[in-house]
């Protein structure tokens, strides 16, 4: 049994946010592509069911603090992050060779450019994929005009802080707020802490807001202090910060659950 499996085919999502806060149902828009022949169900791979994040797209290193994703399901679909916005799609294997169609993603504007370009460069990378390989614990994936492959290693590497900002006055978040939730090292009183992972979160909602900080667990001292900062931003005007010191990871500090509270800037 065959099917027929488009070599590319993109949908964009477009979310439009008006003044009020409310967004207008998504447009959606299909392109005609050129169409290849693979099995109707397709074999079972090593892909099935894993879930990697970038390292490197196409020979440049990601961003700091900015998360590329991709997750293999056993169906032929793919999800993830591309570095600002959620995308989803499909893809088939046939030996070494690999092909990303129906590929979509939400249009949300994010506040660091860094964000957008690595976005706009995962993307690419993937609409250009021509063949995989595993080499390492790596999942690399070769792309047509790169001579550099994009180099994934498995999420099961990174660890997760997660937890939520809330504040206790009674008012809503204006339209273009945003909350950077950050975690840092802060073992040394007198230097400036670094930042391990950060978060930047565009809300479609008053707080509690979620979050979820991923981190290399290799760059962990368990000698060393560790904490989430947080605070709301709106028209590049500070709103909301936390004064509270929140340690977490070491030292008995908890990696779920953490409650953030912001005050009110003076």
């Amino acid at each position: 049994m065959k099917r027929r499996f488009p070599t590319l085919a993109v949908v964009a999502v477009f979310v439009v946010t008006l003044g009020c806060g409310q967004a207008t149902p998504p447009e959606v828009a299909e392109v005609e592509v050129d169409e290849v022949e693979v099995d109707e169900a397709p074999p079972a791979t090593v892909l099935d069911g894993t879930t990697w994040h970038a390292l490197t797209i196409t020979g440049q290193p990601s961003a700091e603090g900015v998360t590329s994703t991709i997750a293999f399901a056993a169906d032929g679909n793919v999800s993830g992050t591309a570095g600002c916005n959620n995308y989803f799609g499909s893809f088939g294997v046939d030996g070494d060779a690999i092909v990303f169609g129906h590929m979509g993603a939400t249009q949300k504007m994010c506040v660091k450019p860094e964000m957008m370009e690595q976005e706009a460069r995962f993307l690419d990378a993937l609409s250009q994929a021509e063949r995989y390989a595993l080499e390492d614990g790596e999942l690399l994936i070769y792309s047509t005009g790169f001579d550099d492959p994009t180099r994934l290693v498995p999420s099961s590497d990174k660890a997760v802080v997660s937890g939520s900002v809330f504040y206790r006055e009674r008012m809503a978040l204006p339209p273009d707020a945003v909350i950077t939730v950050k975690l840092v090292d802060v073992s040394r009183q007198d230097a400036p802490a670094t930042v391990l992972a950060e978060q930047v979160i565009e809300p479609e909602a008053s707080v509690p807001v979620e979050f979820a900080l991923e981190y290399d667990p290799a760059a962990i001292d368990d000698r060393m202090s560790y904490a989430v900062q947080a605070r709301i931003e709106s028209g590049g005007e500070l709103m909301f910060i936390n004064t509270e010191h929140i340690p977490v990871i070491t030292r008995g500090g908890p990696t779920e659950d953490v409650e953030v509270l912001v005050h009110r800037a003076q």
